[in-house]
């Protein structure tokens, strides 16, 4: 059994709320390099990397509409 508070916790929070995005940052090649295998074995499907205008990324292959000259490498959980 938990025990109420004689009184009560005060503020949980600065009361800030989520501080705004400045943009996107840019994903290193070694992280999303890392990302897309451990995506590819966590999800068990295909995994691609991709590089666009604002870095690298990686995604689902059944997901990807765009230029197949921006892929850099597909990540197969099957075939190793």
């Amino acid at each position: 059994m938990i025990a109420a508070s004689p009184r009560p916790a005060g503020r949980l929070s600065s009361g800030n709320g989520p501080l705004p995005r400045t943009g996107v940052h840019p994903m290193p090649l070694t992280t999303a390099q890392s990302l897309g295998w451990n995506l590819a074995r966590t999800m068990m499907t295909v995994i691609i990397l991709i590089e666009t205008s604002a870095g690298y990324s990686v995604m689902p292959l059944d997901e990807f509409d765009g230029d197949p000259e921006t892929i850099i490498c597909e990540y197969d959980p099957f075939n190793r």
